[in-house]
């Protein structure tokens, strides 16, 4: 009679990754939109990922310096 063994599974412990919380700063963020809008993409949803993953208080901010308020 064979004996049956069953392989060994391997647990891999993962954790969330959040985008915007390298953003600390402004220029940081700007750094992170200007990354997205270089590089040609045939992603065109990309952008608003990208524009999603900044929290909307630091994007009004980016928004009012660029405008030079």
């Amino acid at each position: 009679m064979a004996s049956t063994r069953r392989k060994a599974t391997v647990r891999v412990k993962t954790s969330t990754y959040d985008v915007a919380e390298p953003l600390r700063t402004p220029e940081e963020t700007a750094a992170y939109l200007d990354a997205w809008l270089e590089e040609p993409s045939d992603d065109v949803s990309g952008i608003a990922r990208a524009l999603g993953c900044i929290p909307p208080a630091r994007f009004a901010e980016l928004n009012r310096q660029r405008a030079g308020d």
